[in-house]
């Protein structure tokens, strides 16, 4: 395995989540905790390596988004995570069965279910894990349609074609809703909801600088093509934009 992912992956999962957690140490062996960072590593470990000095070398085209990205990525991470450790559903989980005084004359404790609590749990951790596996498998069928066209930075190569196939002939950045997706889910996952809309924020605001650094690039290079092409799909979300 190329060793710049393997950075790339402790960097992520080190200032992502785990110094977040410093503060509570014991939740890192937490069933959601290793969710997530089993997401993370297989968004990390299915892409090209990220490098900050192919950056620097793409700056014309790049726009410096790939930073942004970077930058942005970490609160996005860290802030449901926070939320859910510190002040969320990490503080009040309800067992399965509570204590509970019974009107009899020895007054003795009974069990009382408290499906209610669990069931709701239950609905937002699977909504949350669906969500992160459909972003998951969009952005490798992604990656996978671009082949070696797929990179971290902004840039055009000579032998590069316009790709129209797979998940490309609905959506022009597939691979950004992919990631999107997991970076919800996982807020959703932990139901940490100003967790969620950090992450929306900051994941939109690093979107919204690599985007259209993307596409002036693809327009510079492939001209009646692209626009052609841009005519006929959307940008991220069908029906929406």
């Amino acid at each position: 395995m190329h060793t710049k992912k393997i950075l790339n992956l402790l960097y992520f999962l080190c200032l992502g989540y785990i110094l977040p957690l410093g503060g509570r140490l014991e939740l890192l062996l937490h069933a959601r905790v290793l969710v997530l960072l089993a997401a993370a590593a297989a968004v990390v470990l299915s892409q090209p390596p990220i490098g900050l000095a192919e950056a620097r070398e793409q700056k014309d085209t790049d726009r410096f988004s790939l930073l942004w990205i970077i930058l942005l990525a970490l609160p996005a991470m860290a802030a449901p995570v926070v939320e859910w450790a510190y002040f969320g559903a990490a503080t009040a989980v309800p067992n399965l069965l509570t204590l509970a005084p019974v009107a009899s004359p020895d007054d003795l404790p009974a069990y009382q279910f408290v499906w209610p609590e669990i069931l709701a749990q239950t609905w937002w951790e699977a909504a949350g894990m669906m969500l992160m596996a459909t972003g998951l498998a969009l952005r490798i069928w992604a990656i996978r349609t671009l082949g070696q066209a797929f990179s971290s930075t902004v840039q055009i190569l000579q032998e590069h074609r316009l790709v129209t196939t797979g998940p490309y002939r609905i959506v022009r950045h597939p691979s950004y809703i992919g990631a999107y997706l997991v970076f919800l889910g996982g807020a959703v996952f932990l139901q940490a909801w100003v967790g969620l809309i950090v992450s929306a924020v900051c994941m939109g605001v690093a979107y919204g600088i690599r985007i259209p650094a993307e596409e002036r690039a693809l327009e510079a290079n492939f001209g009646d093509e692209w626009r052609a092409y841009r005519k006929r799909t959307w940008g991220m979300v069908p029906g929406l934009w």
